[in-house]
């Protein structure tokens, strides 16, 4: 999968809106760049600076320097952001190509021998597409297992979701019955509608009471205390199974190339990680979001029927994963048994079967089973960010570790790009990172306790 490139440039071109600049990896010189990446010797590079604590100034010297050599060896191209069926492969679009040209030339000269090759290359197109649609068809029951993603490819394809209209509006919180327009006819209607969607997307987020800059540990928890991480090989390890295919976030920083650079880049991002847990600190660019809104029902022209998918920086979610490998069994052996949600070796499956055991038994004692179903709107977005610190504490973090999710957790911002442009950000202000690792096993953490608020016998009755 092509990886977009980021521009240091608030400018953009309203003529390439419909083309994205990646880099080729077909030219690219990987060998090139490790002995590059090898030769730098980039924790040196990070031991020399002078501000010993402030982890962005690292991390700017670290990306900085990577992409230098990256730009260096990886050469760059426009691809065409028109989407095409799964079935139609780079060959199949270059013969494609070829007949276009025969028909300009065609219509151009108008001689027969134009008009013999534009015939001849219009069958052979169609016969390749006919045969390659067939095949993809009849292999997609055996790859299924193997590559999922080609079996929905159909489907994303064949799906208008992701299609936003050019006019989009919102419900008027100060004018009840009336919405808000975003459909200016000209090059910044498109940033207009990007902002609108932002906008609508940061409303669901609550408030609360700012978190205390004198926040201190409490190491009061009953349970074992877990206050730092030391990390090792799974740096390497957590570099070497990245899906080169995932975009990337904010920093324009490809999974692919960390995958083919993990030994040489493991060292150096060891050193950034060591230093981001010790000082408690996150770089403020892997706490920013880019949003892309993905239609799920009604009308496509409100923004009340979009969800946001949020894409992170892809080296702050390999941290995560190094810390969640250190929490993630402290997490668990402490989670209540009733949680059955983001828990290894648990799912839905599993739930469902332990309710009908219960209900099965209680037919056989003619016992009556009442069962309540209770959605949480917003869930993952509302979380009060003391509380779950209070609750962190509780599963006994401490120290600098906990310290480092506050920082986690604060000063987070999002943005959203919507037809080639992209709004300003705005701050969260509540709620666990959408699109990240350590999201779902925090929120697992907030309603840990809540089975233990619900009382299983209600006026003689079971409840499930």
């Amino acid at each position: 999968m092509p990886c977009s490139i980021t521009r240091n440039s608030t400018l953009r071109d309203p003529i390439m809106t419909n083309r994205r600049l990646v880099y080729d990896y077909g030219r690219a010189k990987f060998d090139d760049l490790r002995k590059r990446l090898t030769d730098m010797d980039i924790c040196s590079l990070m031991r020399n600076n002078v501000t010993e604590t402030s982890i962005d100034d690292d991390w700017s010297i670290w990306k900085n320097t990577v992409m230098t050599a990256v730009h260096n060896c990886i050469p760059t191209k426009y691809i065409d952001l028109r989407r095409s069926p799964p079935w139609i492969t780079p060959n199949i679009l270059h013969q494609i190509r070829k007949k276009a040209t025969a028909r300009k030339k065609f219509l151009h000269k108008g001689t027969d021998y134009l008009k013999e090759k534009f015939s001849r290359l219009r069958s052979e197109v169609k016969k390749v597409i006919q045969e390659s649609r067939e095949s993809f068809f009849a292999s997609l029951g055996s790859f299924l297992k193997v590559n999922p993603n080609r079996f929905w490819s159909v489907f994303k394809f064949n799906s208008s979701s992701g299609n936003i209209p050019n006019s989009v509006s919102r419900f008027d919180n100060n004018n009840p019955g009336s919405r808000l327009q975003a459909n200016t006819p000209s090059v910044l209607a498109n940033t207009h509608i990007a902002t609108m969607f932002n906008e609508y997307f940061q409303s669901v987020y609550t408030c609360f009471k700012d978190l205390s800059p004198s926040f201190q540990p409490d190491s009061s928890s009953p349970l074992s205390s877990i206050s730092s991480i030391d990390l090792s090989v799974e740096v390497f390890q957590a570099l070497q199974n990245l899906d080169p295919s995932k975009a990337h976030g904010p920093d324009g920083f490809p999974s692919r190339i960390l995958k083919e650079c993990a030994f040489q880049l493991a060292p150096s991002l060891h050193h950034l990680f060591t230093k981001s847990l010790c000082l408690s600190q996150v770089p403020a660019e892997w706490k920013l979001a880019n949003i892309v809104p993905l239609h799920k029902k009604g009308q496509k022209d409100h923004v009340e029927n979009y969800r946001p998918i949020s894409l992170l920086s892809i080296i702050s979610k390999v941290l995560e994963r190094c810390v969640l490998n250190h929490v993630s069994y402290h997490i668990q052996s402490n989670i209540n048994s009733a949680q059955y949600g983001f828990v290894n070796g648990k799912s839905s499956t599993a739930q469902l079967l332990s309710i009908l055991n219960i209900i099965g038994k209680n037919l056989d004692k003619g016992l009556q089973t009442d069962v309540v179903f209770m959605d949480i709107a917003k869930a993952f977005d509302t979380v009060d960010h003391s509380k779950l610190l209070q609750k962190l504490q509780e599963f006994g973090f401490s120290g600098s570790l906990l310290l480092w999710f506050k920082d986690y957790l604060s000063g987070r911002f999002q943005r959203v790009t919507v037809h080639g442009a992209t709004s300003t950000t705005l701050s969260i202000t509540s709620g666990v990172p959408q699109g990240s690792l350590l999201g779902p096993f925090l929120f697992s953490v907030y309603i840990s306790d809540l089975p233990s608020y619900v009382s299983s016998i209600y006026w003689g009755r079971t409840v499930c």
